[in-house]
């Protein structure tokens, strides 16, 4: 019988974090914010063609979402991710 993934998915819900993807090598490949990271995680594995690339996630939780997203846009700046679309030529 399969696992239930609920209380993971309801830990995430409200939290403010930023995340980022790194792959094998601890190259940077993308940085992102959510105050759902279950949810958000989810439209990654379904919708993004980097996603198999990831081998480690380090996430940070934020106070609030203003916060979240403000660090997140430094950090983009500051970090130069792969495949974030802010960076793309």
């Amino acid at each position: 019988m399969g696992r239930s993934v609920s209380p993971m998915r309801d830990y995430w819900r409200g939290r403010h974090v930023v995340y980022r993807c790194f792959d094998w090598e601890g190259s940077l490949l993308y940085i992102g914010a959510s105050s759902d990271l279950y949810k958000r995680w989810r439209v990654h594995v379904n919708r993004t063609p980097w996603f198999r690339e990831v081998e480690k996630i380090a996430i940070k939780i934020y106070p609030n979402r203003w916060v979240a997203f403000a660090e997140e846009n430094k950090a983009i700046q500051a970090e130069r991710p792969r495949y974030n679309v802010r960076n793309a030529a």
